[in-house]
């Protein structure tokens, strides 16, 4: 084919590796990938598993510790699949590939054409998973089939393909049916038998780590989330999401876990306040503003005019503005932190910062709720990033404006699934700065004003981590099945109730 072009420097490399070798030698490629992927992805859960008890913060059931032996005999069933059932199975399908016309040719697919079809792959595969293993949790395909990939209630990286050679071979139906209906490169083929497989072995490791995919794309699944389906057991009815949530979302099978996670995110449940009370808080705070803040932000006005903070033209750029903002909260955050530190010794905590914390379960109006000292105190730290790297009055205001609403967030008392801690690492959140309300003046723990990061160095995190985990622990041990399968279906027909 002529390309009236130039190779590009990765077709050139390309053509000398395919030139003089077949499609159907290209296309059996697809044997090794299985294996070298499924031998090296998992190790570095396996290290985690074996090292200190660093990572045991992020281990979704922490209790439970697989030995050398177990995970070696987990491979070892895993490669034994691989060579007598996946293997000879992808050299006999390879004309269903010469059907659906996956090319080896040049031009390679650009970037952009590549993302659009491994989205289209996802899409399909875990639309027609979502079902499958719908019909696996009947009785018949779970006892049958199901019930071996479910010896492991505590799932690890080597057991995502742990399975009936039954199951192997049906869950490869929509594994193929995303490239059979939009038919792309071999290349693409490639990358995305890789990463469904690297998907599949992330979303068994049994960790939830701060960086985790669930923590950056929308309805994402992840290890948290198929871990509960494993840890239910066979009598699971909820969560079959192979990548994304939404199909048991819409078809109403993610209630258990919906009604397990309410427990864990309703901060402190019981605290109802009246409209009185909000009003009432609403009311002092406003007094503040008018007599302390207002007459403070008139009277400092030579300082921002000492900072250079300017207010002609040009206008910041985008990326200017990004970039002020993200120096200012990290220079408020460390700064307050200090600050917050100080202000819970005895005498500090007894006459300013016990006002704040007269709500032990805080709302949004009661963020800026303190004694007048402590609102001048901290508003050093709001003003430190702009006095250190002056910008435009607009990034002022804006800066102001989202110090604020995080402020209010930070102090609203719920924790739900849009909230900002899902998607930014070392973002505290409502749930992390709720912990430091309800142990009130004894607290000694989540001084962060807005990322996590000191209290993590500084060691007054751990308060914290002990409470999630006995939380964790405790939620679990009331849902899990004790009497069987009829005692585990009332109990999941009561939480469909209460839903």
């Amino acid at each position: 084919m002529a390309l009236n072009r130039n190779l590009t420097r990765f077709e050139t490399v390309w053509f000398d590796y395919s030139a003089t070798k077949s499609d159907y030698y290209l296309y059996c490629h697809n044997i090794l990938f299985p294996i070298v992927v499924y031998t090296f992805v998992p190790l570095p859960f396996v290290f985690i598993e074996f090292a200190s008890g660093f990572f045991d913060r992020y281990k979704i059931q922490p209790k439970v510790k697989n030995s050398f032996s177990d995970m070696f005999r987990c491979y070892r069933d895993v490669m034994k699949m691989f060579i007598f059932v996946v293997g000879p199975l992808q050299l006999v399908s390879y004309p269903s590939i010469q059907m659906i016309e996956i090319r080896s040719g040049l031009p390679l697919p650009s970037c952009s054409e590549i993302v659009a079809q491994l989205v289209v792959y996802l899409l399909v595969e875990d639309y027609t998973n979502y079902w499958i293993h719908r019909f696996f949790h009947c009785k018949w395909g779970y006892e049958k089939i199901h019930h071996v990939h479910h010896e492991y209630t505590a799932p690890i990286g080597y057991a995502a393909p742990y399975a009936h050679w039954a199951e192997v071979l049906v869950l490869g139906i929509p594994t193929f049916l995303g490239p059979a209906i939009a038919p792309g490169h071999m290349i693409t083929f490639w990358l995305w038998i890789a990463l469904r497989q690297i998907e599949a072995i992330e979303t068994h490791s049994g960790y939830d780590f701060p960086w985790s995919l669930t923590k950056y794309i929308l309805f994402y699944g992840g290890a948290e989330y198929h871990d509960y389906h494993h840890y239910v057991g066979g009598q699971s009815q909820s969560n079959f999401a192979s990548v994304f949530t939404y199909c048991d979302y819409i078809y109403g099978t993610d209630k258990g876990y919906r009604f397990q996670k309410k427990l864990l995110q309703q901060l402190q449940p019981k605290v109802k306040y009246s409209v009185a009370d909000m009003f009432r808080c609403y009311r002092d705070v406003m007094k503040l503003f008018f007599v302390v803040v207002g007459t403070l932000q008139l009277v400092s006005y030579p300082s921002t005019q000492m900072a250079g903070i300017q207010s002609g033209l040009p206008l910041p750029s985008f990326m200017e503005i990004v970039a002020q903002l993200v120096v200012y909260f990290l220079i408020e955050d460390y700064t307050n932190y200090w600050i917050h530190r100080w202000l819970h010794c005895k005498w500090v905590y007894e006459n300013i910062h016990r006002i704040h914390h007269e709500y032990t379960s805080p709302i949004g109006y009661a963020s800026p709720y303190a004694h007048w000292a402590e609102i001048l105190i901290l508003g050093i730290p709001t003003f430190l990033g702009p006095a250190i790297i002056p910008g435009h009055i607009l990034t002022f205001w804006l800066w102001i404006t989202l110090r604020q609403i995080e402020a209010i967030e930070t102090h609203s008392g719920y924790d739900l699934p849009w909230t900002i801690t899902k998607y930014i690492p070392f973002y505290g959140g409502a749930e992390y700065h709720d912990y430091h309300h309800y142990v009130g003046r004894q607290s000694q723990s989540n001084f962060a004003s807005v990322f996590t990061y000191c209290d993590y160095i500084y060691g007054t995190d751990k308060g914290y981590r002990i409470h999630k985990k006995l939380l964790r622990h405790k939620v679990k041990k009331e849902t899990e099945p004790k009497k069987g399968a009829k005692y585990f279906l009332a109990i999941n027909s009561k939480v469909i109730e209460k839903l």
